[in-house]
């Protein structure tokens, strides 16, 4: 359950008891609206981001549980799909001459538990589709505890280079998953070659050199 409190226009005949005041950063002034209040059972995050836009709120004030809480628009997350939708356009290798799809995974979506690439083959035309999705969510625990020895042996501390490493981390996963790409022989293993493709990638680009990073996005 929600109380959220909602701004609206005062008519002649109606003028709420309730103001709510806010700062305008741009113009330095204090204003005020109008505001009533209305309950809602639901209190899930992607009903209350609904209820933003129905009631077109840049942001809505409501208390649960006795907390006040804001729950703010999706500019976050947005500037951070598009960094790394361009991140993986600049990575995408210059022969590459088929459909790729990129799907960013993040706060509002369901994670699948790791990145991936699917590729599909028109039957008619012989062309190859790809999709690429990355998993923000689960890259989190890449972070946080590596890969492990389940694709093959030595893996782990192949790869300790993206532990508590969000920009390696995030170049890592970007490129192995077009090191599937690029991997024509289709061997048993892929997974070995897109390691080495992604490591070879993020050599020539003297990221392994980094001792330490700028970011300017984050998975939290």
């Amino acid at each position: 359950m929600i109380k959220l409190f909602v701004p609206i226009d005062k008519t002649k005949k109606y003028k709420p008891e309730l103001r709510g005041f806010w700062y305008s950063q741009e113009s330095k002034k204090l204003y005020y609206d109008y505001i009533i209040t209305k309950r809602y059972k639901n209190s899930n995050k992607s009903y209350i981001g609904y209820l933003k836009k129905k009631y077109n709120q840049e942001s809505l004030f409501y208390l649960q549980n006795g907390q006040a809480k804001i729950f703010y628009n999706r500019d976050k997350i947005e500037k951070r799909k598009k960094l790394v939708h361009d991140l993986i356009k600049k990575n995408i290798p210059s022969n590459f001459n088929r459909k790729l799809i990129i799907k960013i995974i993040d706060k509002e979506n369901i994670s699948s538990g790791y990145s991936k690439i699917k590729s599909i083959i028109d039957t008619r035309t012989g062309d190859i589709k790809s999709t690429i999705y990355i998993d923000l969510i689960a890259l989190k625990d890449r972070i946080k505890s590596g890969y492990s020895d389940d694709y093959y042996k030595g893996r782990k501390n192949k790869l300790n280079f993206v532990l508590h490493n969000k920009k390696l981390a995030l170049h890592f996963v970007i490129l192995h998953e077009l090191g599937h790409i690029v991997n024509t022989s289709f061997n048993h293993n892929s997974d070995v070659y897109a390691d080495d493709y992604a490591i070879s990638e993020l050599k020539n680009q003297g990221l392994l050199k980094e001792i330490r990073y700028i970011e300017d996005w984050s998975c939290d």
